[in-house]
């Protein structure tokens, strides 16, 4: 049982045990969460990123005949579900800002007007996120290795260690809109290591106070534990819910689940030790699945199929959906496998789908994309039915 208040460089003495046999002698990556590229934040980026910004060019640009769009083919609403369904495509929120360490810093969620339309005009100050780390934790989870490397897009959020850091956000209730109202909130988390330098416990506590260092039983929102296979891969983690976490659901992937008794994550993995299936379980349910295929030579993800069980986010149109990647990590072809045979594809009320969208892409120097041509007609060939473009800012090398 923690102390109802300790002091958090304290809680970290075990972290600082750290040496070079741990998990099989097989540890390979830094285990600290990489917020460059990672699944949970929908970021994928090489080289030293500054900035990137992203927008639709054009939406029917210069298309002669959609099939796909019930009559009202020009409409607004229209257009604003296609931008919409794609808002997964360009990673990350309208404008996202790293420090020269690659970490997320600062994030902009909407353009001026409609949370829906993604052309380009001015950003809304107001709806923004800021991030800020502390050092010294960083410091000293950098020293955590794990076995296995982070690949994108595998969901493996939980499996790294998370720094702790602060958000500053524009906070604006409930539905009700207050002016320059901005929450501070801290993000804390504690692991617990084994004798062979396993993560055995990760600790999350949410704080409202920055100023204040001490933590306690009731900012507790989840303690996770790890289990191992004999060759140190992590195959399952069990999560329960703490004082301040008990009333809230948990969200993971794309749904979420209440905090059951068999609320867990379950992982397999391939004979070279990548992982292969990632399982969201809770409730006596499979929630969420992905399964990821790996190019036969090369060490990237060619495709992933993803189920989802449970209360699917509002881009779900189907329970299975299959994307395939290039070997940059972009998707070049989403597939809707059909709930039951004469299920019409839809996304909201007003967009109907092929079985399959197609995307391409021009890409820089650094092999990051700058264009992205959406083919919403069940061909991949001919002109786009949208455009969309990043704007990408580096540090100078």
């Amino acid at each position: 049982m923690m102390n109802r208040k300790c002091k958090i460089l304290f809680l970290f003495l075990l972290a600082l045990n750290y040496n070079c046999k741990g998990q099989s002698g097989e540890l390979k990556e830094n285990g600290l969460v990489d917020t460059k590229n990672s699944s949970y934040y929908s970021t994928h980026f090489f080289g030293s990123i500054k900035s990137v910004q992203w927008y639709y060019d054009s939406v029917f640009g210069n298309t002669s005949s959609i099939t796909i769009i019930e009559e009202d083919t020009l409409s607004e609403k229209t257009k604003q579900a296609i931008m919409r369904l794609h808002r997964d495509i360009p990673s990350g929120k309208v404008y996202m800002e790293f420090d020269n360490k690659g970490r997320l810093t600062y994030q902009i969620t909407k353009y001026v007007g409609s949370w829906f339309d993604l052309q380009k005009r001015p950003l809304d100050p107001k709806r923004f996120f800021r991030y800020r780390y502390d050092e010294d934790d960083r410091e000293k989870k950098k020293k955590i290795k794990i076995k296995n490397k982070s690949k994108y897009p595998v969901f493996n959020y939980y499996q790294l260690l998370k720094p702790n850091y602060s958000t500053e956000e524009f906070n604006f209730g409930y539905n009700i809109y207050i002016e320059d109202s901005v929450s501070r909130s801290n993000y804390i988390f504690i692991y617990k290591l084994g004798e062979d330098q396993r993560i055995e416990e990760e600790k999350k506590y949410y704080k409202h106070k920055l100023e204040i260092i001490e933590i306690n039983d009731s900012e507790l929102v989840t303690t996770t534990h790890f289990l191992y296979d004999k060759r140190g891969n992590i195959i399952r983690q069990n999560i329960s819910p703490g004082d301040f976490g008990k009333d809230m659901p948990f969200t993971a992937m794309d749904t979420e689940s209440g905090f059951c008794e068999d609320l867990h994550f379950a992982y397999e993995y391939d004979y070279k030790d990548r992982l292969e299936k990632v399982i969201f379980f809770g409730c006596n349910d499979t929630l969420q699945t992905e399964t990821y295929t790996y190019h036969p030579t090369k060490d990237y993800i060619t495709k992933m199929k993803r189920y989802v069980g449970g209360v699917g986010g509002d881009f779900q149109v189907t329970k299975n959906t299959v994307f395939h990647y290039d070997e940059y990590g972009n998707v070049i072809q989403r597939d809707y496998i059909k709930n039951y045979p004469n299920q019409i594809l839809m996304f909201g009320r007003r967009l109907k789908l092929p079985e399959s969208i197609y995307y391409k892409y021009d890409y820089d120097k650094y092999n990051n994309w700058y264009k992205c041509y959406i083919y919403m007609e069940g061909t991949k060939e001919g002109e786009p039915t949208a455009v969309i473009t990043r704007e990408l800012e580096y540090y100078e090398n």
